[in-house]
């Protein structure tokens, strides 16, 4: 008996199934054989020999394949480990395809790690080197193909492509282009008509829209590495290790094909790419627990993944000892905004030479900083250089912060003194919520500025290489930032920049890609533009598109899958408002126990007020500092804390005109807001709607669902 609300199976696709799980069985059965009659581990010049033999009977398109295999096992024996790496028998494969060629049909599968076997036939190929696997990323099922080999061009045809997901040794989802099927309590079941994309990228998660349908016990993902589009595939696979620009709205893939390049590097030159030489910079710590766990499936479990606060913090550490430890987050956006400027960069140079700590110079780079950000005749002319993007005012604002900063703090000036004594009533510093609280502390703006006085100061411990760096989201870098990120590369920089200039939520510093590919020494650059969105339907993309106004890179998306409806909804006031997300979210949770819920706010304050309101719905946390779990539930956070997520469903619940007022900077981060879902969204406020959605809800939409009734509907089935 099927999950209520799922279709059973034909007889057709039960025979798909049959025939997935019998390859599974055969390959599982293959691996034990290895592990416990030859016991690989240790065994390396057996299997050497085995390859020898397979290679000497073996097609010209498998030769690629086992070829590769032999050099690995060739390098674990000069190592001196004797282990040989076969696939994991938890997860072997992601993908399996079948080519015909005149009459003769041959199944491959496709995973992390290459196995060859002569006496069964198995075949799995790693998806980043063997030739064959780039037919299963052209092509769709059904398609003729061509590919150049050693023995010359071969024509076939596409029998079947297929993504799985197996855990645990168990097939779990088989995804066909005519659907998605998954292994259910009851049995087999097909969900929906949402099967394998050819131009793939997400998958099908929560199914069923607010209000309608029944909940999931379970959700497995595919393997996005099955999902890959063949634009993504030839970036990955053809761009070389210099640098690359890989530039796309939300949900295109931007991240994937950056981590998957990581990959492909890796995997092609594991001496040069080590893994402890490799970095992935990105804004938000959400996003590096994200990262994080993206990697591990590539094989990449010990890249660094770090913020570029992180990261820059680090390297301060290791050059200039001594540093305050405490590096704050909380800097007025008026000092923010100076601290960061582009012509705050451009003056350092000078600034060092007219200080007389020029060439030669080993003065302290922190005795530089409080010299800089205290002279207010350097600050006015930084103001001035910026031409009108930063205020006056943020001379004396930064002079006063910073002497602050320099300050000794009250635990440092009664250093010798009792402990408990020093003690507050409520257990907390004697500095707490006081000016002196800023004493002996960074800000996260000064760390840029810091590693450029140290990049400017003759002689300094030199930053540490990076064989190849990510930047993920890089629109949300300074002109100092690339900087110090230039200093962690090589002469010739392999580096790998990702980013939306529409997707920013920082101080609007950034100065575009050409100035950012100039200052990391990449000018020349290649540049992919990847145009297609796989994130969010059609609803949520135009909305999203109408939001950015006049800052939209292209005309309004009009291809896409459909949707659930965008949710609105206007309260008369705030407990209203509560007390309708609680009633839904409860209810979304009781239907949909594995789904994830984002309620994005505008700031933290509003998060933290959210948070308290949703206190007795179990499933509700409040995340701060990107301490995202990932488990289904609902994360309460601001807009910038989940850059570069996803949620199945997203709340945004004060899409007002105090929150989202008409300019930029609240365009862009409304639009991030909106693109973090994959199913769907809901959107309300208390008060004046905000103008930057009035148009979409004067025209009803401007889209409609699969009933073709328009898209913009009370959010929790209300009315007003």
């Amino acid at each position: 008996m099927s999950e209520p609300g799922l279709e059973p199976l034909t007889a057709a696709e039960r025979a798909v199934i049959e025939e997935e799980e019998e390859l599974l069985r055969r390959l599982l059965v293959r691996l034990t054989e290895l592990r416990t009659t030859r016991q690989l581990r240790g065994d390396a010049t057996l299997r050497i020999q085995e390859l020898r033999e397979d290679a000497a009977s073996a097609r010209e398109e498998d030769l690629p394949a086992i070829l590769n295999q032999l050099h690995g096992v060739w390098s674990i024996e000069d190592r001196g480990r004797g282990q040989v790496a076969l696939p994991e028998p938890r997860s072997p494969y992601f993908a399996h395809f079948r080519l015909r060629e005149g009459e003769r049909e041959r199944d491959y599968l496709l995973g992390h790690a290459s196995f060859l076997d002569s006496a069964t036939g198995l075949r799995v190929l790693d998806w980043r080197n063997a030739p064959l696997s780039q037919l299963y990323y052209r092509y769709r099922e059904g398609d003729p193909y061509e590919i150049d080999l050693p023995r010359g061009r071969v024509e076939g045809r596409i029998e079947a492509r297929r993504a799985v997901v197996i855990v645990e040794g168990e097939l779990r989802v088989v995804a066909t282009p005519g659907g998605r099927f998954e292994r259910t309590p009851g049995g087999w079941t097909r969900r929906g008509e949402e099967g394998l994309p050819f131009l793939g990228g997400g998958s099908g998660t929560a199914e069923r829209g607010l209000g309608v349908g029944v909940g999931r016990v379970g959700r497995v993902r595919l393997d996005v590495s099955a999902l890959l589009d063949p634009v993504q595939f030839e970036l990955i696979n053809r761009s070389g290790d210099g640098p690359l620009l890989v530039l796309g709205s939300a949900g295109s893939g931007k991240t994937t094909v950056a981590l998957h390049r990581l990959a492909a590097l890796y995997q092609q030159d594991p001496e040069t790419f080590g893994q402890k030489r490799l970095s992935v910079v990105v804004p938000e710590r959400g996003l590096s627990r994200l990262v994080t766990r993206l990697l591990e499936p590539l094989g990449l479990g010990q890249v660094e993944v770090r913020t570029f606060t992180e990261l820059a913090q680090a390297e301060l550490a290791r050059v200039s000892p001594g540093l305050p430890r405490v590096v704050r987050d909380d800097s007025p956006p008026l000092v923010a905004q100076l601290k960061r400027h582009r012509a705050l960069r451009d003056l350092l140079p000078s600034y060092r030479r007219s200080s007389g700590a020029g060439a030669g110079s080993r003065r302290k780079i922190e005795t530089l900083r409080r010299e800089l950000l205290t002279d207010r005749s350097f600050l006015r002319a930084v103001v001035e250089r910026a031409a009108g993007q930063v205020r006056e005012s943020a001379v004396e604002e930064t002079v006063r912060r910073t002497l602050r900063q320099m300050a000794q703090g009250a635990e440092a000036e009664h250093r010798g003194v009792d402990a408990e004594r020093l003690t507050t009533l409520d257990g907390r510093q004697l500095d707490a919520d006081t000016p002196e609280d800023l004493a002996q502390t960074l800000d996260a703006e000064d760390l840029p500025i810091l590693l450029e006085l140290h990049r400017l100061s003759a002689g300094g411990q030199p930053l540490q290489r990076r064989a190849h760096l990510v930047i993920d989201e890089a629109q949300d870098l300074c002109a100092l930032e690339f900087s110090a990120l230039r200093q962690m590369l090589g002469k010739e920089p392999s580096v790998t920049v990702a980013g939306d200039d529409v997707q920013r939520t920082g101080e609007g510093d950034f100065d575009g890609w050409d100035a950012a590919l100039e200052t990391l020494g990449a000018v020349d650059a290649p540049r992919h533009t990847l145009a297609i969105s796989y994130r969010c339907p059609l609803p949520i993309a135009r909305l999203a598109h109408q939001v950015l106004g006049g800052l939209a890179p292209g005309p309004a998306p009009t291809t896409g899958h459909l949707g659930a409806p965008v949710g609105w909804q206007r309260y008369p006031h705030f407990g209203a408002q509560v007390l309708a997300v609680q009633d839904a979210l409860a209810d979304l949770i009781a239907r949909e126990p594995q789904a994830s819920v984002g309620v994005l706010t505008r700031n933290a304050g509003a998060a933290l007020r959210w948070a308290g309101a949703l206190e007795h719905l179990p499933e509700a946390r409040l995340v701060n500092r990107g301490d995202f779990s990932f488990e289904p539930g609902v994360d309460i956070c601001e807009v910038a804390e989940a850059k570069g997520l996803e949620f199945d469903y997203v709340v945004l619940p004060d899409v007002d005109a105090v929150s989202y007022p008409v300019d930029d900077d609240s365009r862009r981060v409304l639009h991030v807001a909106i693109t973090r879902a994959i199913h769907q969204l809901w959107l309300g406020n208390v008060g004046t709607t905000s103008a930057l959605i009035r148009p979409w809800l004067e025209s009803g939409g401007e889209s409609l669902d699969t009933a073709g009734e328009p898209a913009v509907r009370s959010a929790f089935g209300a009315k007003g």
